[in-house]
């Protein structure tokens, strides 16, 4: 039995696409309505319950949904040989040639009868118009569309709620990440301030280092600018590193050295306080500066005596005067207390090793300020950061001052 001819297959193949196309012309009409639909869920959604949507997906969605339905419609129309030959029959009004034709190759007909049957398909194929046998006809339910369209400007006049509270957790998320920056911020930039005046006063290396390390914003790690956001609160991160830059600060002023410039310190503030004679202005500003804390301020003091006890006159026979009566606080020598007392019992190395001697004083006791100045600098963000939640400065604020640098 030979083959059919080409003039049929190829018919069949046309009409076969022709009758899917009208399965797709006739469900475009609910291909766009679940495609508007769909759109319309999304816009719903978004004003509802405040999910973020890309614009991306706003578009793609109900494209996505348009062109499944489609292509569902196109694939729902199976191969059928026979079936679309009586639709080329029945569509361009032709006697059942093509059909029975069909029937001759799978029936097993004579091989004479099945060539005239296929000779005359063949004919009549080559005069069927596809086009005009299958008419791809009009969309099916068209009202759905309208309904879609409604629902569509429903959904985008719909007022916003937050059902969930999606949008209040971000907004507040945004308001305390805004926050947590302006109070670290802050806190930077006043340790920065106490950094400057360590290295202009050339305090220890060591303090110095602490200082810059504390008053530098951390760089993020290459692991953490790859992963997303953290979800754990900015502010408890950044109350976790004032906890543990203030405990570097405190394990700092814990040295001996330090311990010692302030029991010093102590000891000549008790020594101005039991004294019953007049004291000069510099002494009289050494206990103020003493009483109020602020030990970088009496340091200097300390340091400007020094220089004056060098001096002749007036000026040197006070400060000598004064030093000599702190020399038993200020742990000097006994060999100094005596030649303090006695004007020109002093010689130059002994005035040299005075000053040298109040000096390393003077920079513990301004080290011993800083450092405590700057804990009190931690002490006080790390005070706001814990409020944040309670709307600080609402409540009382701690009482600590933010922007002083007492004796600096």
């Amino acid at each position: 039995m030979r083959s059919g001819p080409d003039p049929v297959d190829r018919l069949l193949n046309r009409i076969r696409l022709r009758r899917r196309l009208r399965q797709v012309m006739g469900h475009s009409s609910n291909a766009l309505a679940l495609a508007l639909f769909s759109w319309a869920i999304l816009i719903l959604s978004q004003r509802m319950f405040s999910i973020g949507v890309s614009e991306t997906l706003e578009m793609t969605l109900p494209l996505g949904v348009f062109l499944v339905v489609i292509t569902a419609a196109f694939l729902s129309v199976r191969k059928s040989r026979l079936g679309e030959a009586v639709e080329a029959e029945r569509g361009g009004r032709i006697p059942q040639t093509i059909s029975t034709s069909l029937l001759a190759r799978d029936e097993g007909f004579s091989e004479e009868v099945a060539d005239k049957i296929l000779g005359d398909a063949s004919r009549m194929a080559e005069g069927v118009d596809p086009q005009r046998a299958i008419a791809l006809g009009r969309p099916r339910n068209p009202w759905r569309v309208v309904v879609a369209i409604c629902a569509c400007l429903a959904a985008v006049s719909f007022p916003t709620y937050d059902l969930l509270g999606i949008e209040e957790e971000k907004l507040s998320r945004k308001k305390e990440v805004d926050r947590t920056a302006r109070k670290v911020a802050s806190l930077e930039r006043r340790l920065r301030d106490v950094t400057q005046l360590a290295e202009r006063h050339q305090i220890d290396p060591e303090t110095q280092k602490l200082l810059k390390i504390i008053s530098r914003k951390p760089k993020p790690s290459v692991a953490e600018k790859g992963r997303a956001a953290p979800q754990s609160s900015p502010r408890k991160a950044a109350l976790q590193k004032t906890r543990k830059d203030r405990s570097q600060v405190a394990n700092r002023m814990t040295r001996a050295e330090l311990k010692s410039a302030r029991a010093t310190a102590d000891r000549v503030r008790q020594a101005g306080q039991q004294e019953g004679s007049e004291d000069s202005a510099a002494a009289e500003e050494l206990q103020k500066a003493l009483k109020k804390g602020q030990l970088g301020r009496a340091g200097q003091e300390l340091q400007k005596m020094a220089k004056a006890a060098a001096n002749a006159g007036a000026e040197g026979q006070q400060a000598r005067a004064d030093l000599a009566k702190m020399a038993e606080a200020l742990g000097l020598s006994d060999a100094l207390k005596s030649k303090l007392k006695d004007e020109k019992g002093l010689s130059p190395e002994d005035l040299q090793r005075l000053s040298q001697q109040l000096d390393q004083l003077a920079k513990l006791m301004r080290e011993s300020d800083l450092l405590d100045h700057a804990r009190k600098q931690i002490q006080f963000t790390e005070a706001e950061l814990s409020a944040l939640p309670a709307e600080w400065p609402d409540g009382p604020p701690p009482e600590i001052c933010p922007d002083c640098l007492a004796g600096t």
